[in-house]
C-alpha cells in the first residue's frame, strides 16, 4: 500500500498542488471529479486535514453520508469505500471488474467495516467507480 503525499497541513490541495502531485494523472483526477459531481451523481467533494493520519484526504459526500474517501499518492490515486456487514456482500453482485472484486475479498477489515480500494490508473475505471458510488449511495 502507498502511503498518502499531501502532508503538509499548511499546503492546501488546490489544483496548481494536485498537478505537480499528480503529474500525468491529474488529467483523470480532474475527469474524474467531474463526473462524481455531476448532475447524475450529485456527489459534493471537500479536502480536508485529518490529524490522525496526517495528510489531506477528499471526503465525498451524497447528502450526509459519505460515499467515499481520495487520496493522493505517489503513484496516482486512490479512492476508498468503506461496507458494513449489512451492504458489502453487494458489491459482488455489481457489473464491475472481477480483480476489483478480488481484492475486496483479500483486504482486511478496518474495525467492523469492509474496505473497498481502487488505484486509478486509467479513465476506464471511473465507470466502475460511478457504479460503486450509485450503490454506495442507495445501501
Amino acid at each position: 500500500m502507498d502511503f498518502p503525499i499531501l502532508k503538509d497541513k499548511d499546503l492546501f490541495p488546490d489544483n496548481d498542488v494536485l498537478k505537480y502531485a499528480l503529474k500525468d494523472d491529474f488529467k483523470i483526477f480532474q475527469e474524474f471529479e467531474t463526473t462524481i459531481t455531476n448532475e447524475v451523481h450529485k456527489l459534493v467533494g471537500e479536502w480536508r486535514y485529518y490529524n490522525d493520519g496526517k495528510a489531506w484526504n477528499y471526503k465525498a459526500l451524497y447528502k450526509k453520508k459519505t460515499v467515499f474517501w481520495l487520496s493522493v499518492i505517489s503513484t496516482g490515486f486512490t479512492v476508498t469505500f468503506y461496507f458494513n456487514e449489512k451492504n458489502y456482500k453487494g458489491i459482488f453482485d455489481l457489473s464491475i471488474e472481477d480483480s476489483i472484486k478480488d481484492d475486496f475479498k483479500k483486504m482486511e477489515l478496518v474495525g467492523k467495516l469492509h474496505p473497498l480500494q481502487i488505484s486509478v490508473k486509467n479513465k476506464n475505471q471511473i465507470s466502475d467507480i460511478q457504479e460503486i458510488i450509485e450503490y454506495k449511495k442507495k445501501s
